[in-house]
């Protein structure tokens, strides 16, 4: 019978551990008699082919509930630091969320001794060298049931700049780099920082190489074709509220923004002041929001150049002649004192 602990990773002591060339971490649980093999576990020694056989086996539930299932041996050796330990664990199919437990069986296997106070552990036959258990990150960061094999090599555009023999030693190099930054890291180890210094590619070409890939070239052309018609819409749904601008030409009448300043020693507020003054006639157009004027008078004389939001269209009602400017715009572009 197995008992099937509800203990957290968090309270559970981790050992980094090596199962073939695969590293990874899994948790000691003292109060199980049997090593269980997660299911990440089961499917990778199922995948080198490792033997095993079926095993009817009753489990034991943290409810206290009894349960009969068929679960599959293996006959295993697991890596523990310097030592190899030949034990066996079982895995239970059905439970697809499991993880790699090393129960007591596997602790008298390796003959490990267990110091919770200093959290740390030792073997047996050599208590002067001692071992801490790995922290909560780095085991969630290397578990057992998340390990993979690493193939890196360059790919068919990179190190072109290459010799042959430059090109042939880089691959085993980057799989060396690979394999040893994978393993979870020991108290023994030092911590140093490793670089390829690769030849560095063209940012065009590397545009154009991905261009050539079918998938890729799909994937650009759907958001393209995605993204464009949606900021289409966004913008024309945006202009259906904005006012259009007057279109305005050359020998229009407008009036001008007065802007007006205040003299209080001579009695004069802006307040009563028109806002608008004119008219006057548009001399030049000098850009697509800017206008040269000039005075009815004398439409040849430029007085400025204004901008469109100071210029207001100006419709004469009256049969009679157009009205003077209550304050005549002087050439520098500002009305005359009062």
């Amino acid at each position: 019978m197995l008992n099937v602990s509800s203990t957290t990773d968090q309270e559970r002591p981790m050992l980094p551990i090596r199962i073939h060339q695969f590293h990874g971490s899994a948790c000691l649980d003292t109060g199980s008699k049997t090593s269980i093999a997660g299911a990440q576990l089961y499917k990778l020694l199922i995948s080198c082919g490792e033997p095993f056989i079926d095993k009817d086996v009753t489990i034991k539930l943290a409810d206290g509930n009894e349960r009969r299932v068929i679960a599959k041996q293996f006959n295993i050796v697991i890596h523990l630091q310097s030592k190899e330990i030949q034990t066996s664990m079982l895995a239970i199919p059905e439970f697809v969320n499991s993880r790699t437990l090393l129960g007591a069986d596997f602790i008298k296997a390796a003959g490990m001794i267990l110091d919770f106070a200093q959290n740390n552990w030792f073997f047996s036959n050599n208590p002067e060298t001692r071992y801490g258990f790995l922290t909560e990150e780095i085991a969630n960061s290397v578990p057992i049931d998340a390990i993979q094999g690493s193939d890196l090599s360059l790919r068919a555009h990179e190190g072109e700049t290459l010799h042959n023999n430059e090109h042939d030693r880089i691959n085993p190099l980057l799989n060396e780099f690979a394999d040893t930054l994978s393993r979870p890291p020991r108290h023994s180890d030092s911590i140093c920082t490793a670089a390829v210094d690769l030849p560095v590619t063209d940012g065009s070409k590397i545009r154009s190489l991905q261009l050539e890939d079918a998938d890729l070239r799909k994937i650009i052309e759907a958001l393209e074709s995605t993204d464009d018609p949606e900021q289409d819409h966004a913008k024309s749904y945006a202009d259906t509220k904005r006012i259009p601008g007057p279109n305005y030409k050359v020998g229009d009448k407008v009036l001008v923004a007065t802007h007006a300043l205040s003299n209080a020693k001579q009695g004069y507020t802006a307040k009563f002041a028109p806002r608008r003054d004119g008219p006057y006639v548009i001399m030049k157009k000098v850009s697509p929001s800017a206008f040269q004027i000039s005075s009815l008078q004398s439409p040849d004389v430029p007085l400025g150049t204004y901008h469109t939001s100071s210029l207001t269209p100006f419709t004469n009602n009256s049969v009679n002649s157009d009205p003077a400017p209550v304050r005549p715009i002087r050439k520098k572009g500002r009305p005359k004192r009062m």
